[in-house]
C-alpha cells in the first residue's frame, strides 16, 4: 500500500506536469491526475478553475478514505481549490448507484460554491455545474476536437446529437456556424445548452434546441431529406429515455451511424466518439465499417487527445469521416 506521503508526492508531480496549461488564456479547465498513469490508480482529478472533481473508479481505486481526504486537502491548500466534489463511478452504470449523492451542494472538502460556474475554453466560456449529477458539463478529452470544429464551422450547418450541455454546439456557433441544431433526450440538458449560448452572447433564434431521442430525430431527418455539413455524435455508453426505453451504444451505434451518414451534405463530416470500455479499438472500427458498408468516405486525422487527459490504459474511441 502506497504511503500517504508518497501519494501526496505523486499528486504534486502530476500537478507540476500540467500547471503550465493554466497560464495562458485558452483554458482554466484541465485534468490534473489520470489514475494509474500518474501513479494513483482509480483516481481521476479534474480542475475547473478553482473547483476540483474527484472521480473514484470502482474496483480500481483502493485508497483509504483518510488518503483521499489528504489528497483533497492538497488540492485546497497547494493548488488553490475552493472546493473538491467527489463522484463515485461504478463499473456497470446501468445498475445505478446513488445519483442523489452527486447532487449535494456540500463538497467532499472545502466551501460550497455556486451552482453554476463559467470556465474558459478556446475563446468561449462553458458553464459547469459541480453538483448536478455524475458529469459537470464539459468532457475535457474533447477539447481539441471542439477547437477543430470551431475553426471549420463558419457558414456551416451543424447537428450535435447527444449534445448534453452543448460544448460542441457552443464551439460551432462561436466559430460562426450558420445553424447549430442541438439534440438531447433530456430537457434539462437542452436548457443547459441555451444557458451556454446566452453566456457567450450567441443568438438563440439563429439555432435550434431540440428535446428528442437522437435515433428518432435522425430517422426523421432522413425521411425529410434534411442535410448537415457536420454531424457530431458523442453518445453515452448507456442511457434511459424519458419513456423508459434504453440506449446502448454497442447495440444502437450501427443503425444510428447509417442514418447520420445519410444526413450529411456533400463533403460533410461525421464525427463519432465513444468511451464504451468494453469495446476494443478493432470492435469500434468494425461497428463503423458495418454501419457504412457501401458508402464512400475518407477518414480524417483527428487532433491529438489533450496531453493532460491522455491515459495509456484507455483512450476514447473516435473517428472523423468525410463524405466522398
Amino acid at each position: 500500500m502506497t504511503s500517504e506521503s508518497s501519494l501526496i508526492s505523486l499528486l504534486n508531480a502530476s500537478w507540476a506536469k500540467r500547471e503550465s496549461l493554466l497560464k495562458g488564456n485558452q483554458t482554466n479547465a484541465i485534468r490534473i491526475c489520470v489514475g494509474a498513469a500518474d501513479g494513483i490508480p482509480g483516481l481521476v482529478i479534474d480542475a475547473y478553475d478553482d473547483v476540483f472533481i474527484f472521480q473514484i473508479r470502482e474496483g480500481e481505486c483502493l485508497l483509504a478514505e483518510s488518503s483521499l481526504k489528504a489528497l483533497a486537502r492538497v488540492c485546497i491548500e497547494a493548488f488553490g481549490a475552493q472546493a473538491v466534489y467527489r463522484k463515485d463511478y461504478f463499473v456497470d452504470r446501468s445498475k445505478g448507484s446513488n445519483p442523489e449523492a452527486h447532487c449535494l451542494a456540500e463538497p467532499y472538502i472545502g466551501v460550497v460554491v455556486p451552482e453554476k460556474i463559467p470556465v474558459r475554453e478556446n475563446d468561449y466560456q462553458l458553464l459547469i455545474k459541480p453538483y448536478d449529477g455524475y458529469s459537470v458539463g464539459v468532457f475535457l478529452d474533447q477539447r481539441e476536437n471542439r477547437r477543430w470544429v470551431k475553426e471549420r464551422a463558419k457558414g456551416k450547418s451543424v447537428l450535435n446529437g447527444f449534445c448534453y450541455a452543448g460544448p460542441f454546439s457552443v464551439a460551432a456557433a462561436a466559430g460562426g456556424a450558420e445553424r447549430v441544431v442541438s439534440v438531447d433526450v433530456s430537457p434539462k440538458a437542452v436548457n443547459w445548452v441555451r444557458e451556454n449560448f446566452l453566456l457567450n452572447d450567441l443568438s438563440l433564434e439563429s439555432h435550434e434546441f431540440v428535446v428528442a431521442d437522437m435515433r428518432v430525430f435522425l430517422s426523421r431527418c432522413v425521411k425529410q431529406g434534411r442535410k448537415f455539413d457536420f454531424v457530431i455524435l458523442d453518445p453515452p455508453s448507456f442511457a434511459r429515455t424519458r419513456k423508459g426505453a434504453t440506449f446502448q451504444v454497442q447495440k444502437d451505434a450501427i443503425p444510428m451511424l447509417k442514418d447520420a451518414f445519410d444526413c450529411l451534405s456533400p463533403s460533410g463530416y461525421l464525427f463519432f466518439s465513444s468511451n464504451y470500455r468494453k469495446w476494443s479499438r478493432s470492435q469500434f472500427k468494425s461497428a463503423v465499417e458495418e454501419a457504412l458498408e457501401g458508402k464512400k468516405y475518407s477518414e480524417i486525422t483527428l487532433p491529438e487527445i489533450p496531453s493532460d487527459v491522455r491515459d495509456p490504459e484507455f483512450s476514447v474511441h473516435q473517428t472523423l469521416l468525410k463524405k466522398a
